[in-house]
């Protein structure tokens, strides 16, 4: 059964910082407005391209509290990342974006000792406290590539058991995928599956997905709306066809650079101020952004 609470595109925005490495709060809010007045009605925030693992616990509130004002102000949903290498900072950001308006929390598992010393035991109790810890709704964040443990179909199933009423997918093969999805759809509560990155948006939506968290509808939202519709109406030509274009774009994204780096330079290019990045992440060389553009505006108009 899908929520119809969250459905679509929701882009996963950026942490916006000045150049003494504090967090730029107007950058965050330009964002936003860019974005909800280019259709966006879901953000994404504090995930991997918001440099969430760079931030401080004092970092990471000034972004949720930020972001959920002026999400909440335009009436857009918000996912909000909470996870922490200890179940206890973990809880305490979720509290925090809880109170301060959060519709989701997301949290990846307890990263660093999830490749080591954790057990699936461990992991699964992180969860039960999380969920029992706030009274909306949990999604777990699977970046097996980052933390060194990936969610498999049988553990989601343990996870849904804890409470847990969604995923944002960001591993894994096509069966995998089915297997995750059949879960969802056989559950007898109101579970998300969301997928992880625009790579794998096509199929995760004409399979069932009811939401696609991208860093690519950053640069071009209405594009990526557009490229889900298709999805979720199963207009399978439509979306083959601008799946190629989609799929070029995050190509650019990532020829000269990091994807989510690769933003700042073309959000700031098009008039958005986003500030910068904090270390160790470091923003395009000028001729790498110059190149960057270039590319882009050789298939899009930005």
């Amino acid at each position: 059964m899908i929520n119809d609470k969250l459905k679509g595109v929701i882009p996963a925005i950026l942490t916006s910082f000045d150049e003494n490495e504090n967090i730029y709060e107007k950058g965050i809010i330009n964002q936003i407005d860019y974005l909800k007045n280019n259709n966006i009605e879901s953000l994404f925030i504090g995930g991997s391209y918001g440099s969430f693992a760079l931030m401080n616990t004092s970092e990471r509130k000034k972004l949720i509290r930020c972001s959920l004002l002026k999400a909440n102000e335009y009436g857009m949903k918000s996912i909000v990342q909470v996870g922490f290498p200890s179940t206890r900072d973990t809880i305490e950001l979720a509290k925090f974006a809880e109170n301060e308006g959060a519709s989701i929390i997301s949290s990846v598992v307890p990263y660093y000792y999830s490749g080591s010393i954790l057990s699936e035991d461990d992991i699964l109790r992180h969860f039960e406290i999380l969920c029992a810890s706030i009274k909306i709704p949990v999604h777990c964040y699977n970046n097996p590539k980052n933390t060194g443990f990936d969610i498999s179909p049988e553990f989601f199933k343990k996870l849904i058991n804890t409470g847990l009423l969604g995923i944002k997918d960001g591993g894994g093969s096509i069966e995998r995928l089915a297997k995750i999805l059949r879960l969802v759809k056989e559950s007898d509560l109101s579970i998300d599956y969301v997928a992880g990155s625009t790579s794998l948006l096509f199929v995760s939506v004409v399979s069932g997905a009811n939401g696609c968290v991208s860093g690519v509808s950053l640069v071009e939202p209405k594009l990526l709306i557009k490229y889900f519709n298709a999805c979720y109406e199963k207009r399978i030509d439509d979306a083959l066809i601008l799946q190629d274009k989609v799929l070029d774009i995050r190509n650019i994204l990532q020829r000269y650079g990091p994807r989510a780096i690769s933003c700042y330079d073309i959000l700031n290019y098009k008039g958005i101020d986003v500030g910068t990045c904090c270390l160790p992440w470091r923003r395009l060389s000028t001729n790498n952004s110059k190149n960057l553009i270039s590319d882009l505006n050789n298939i899009i108009a930005i």
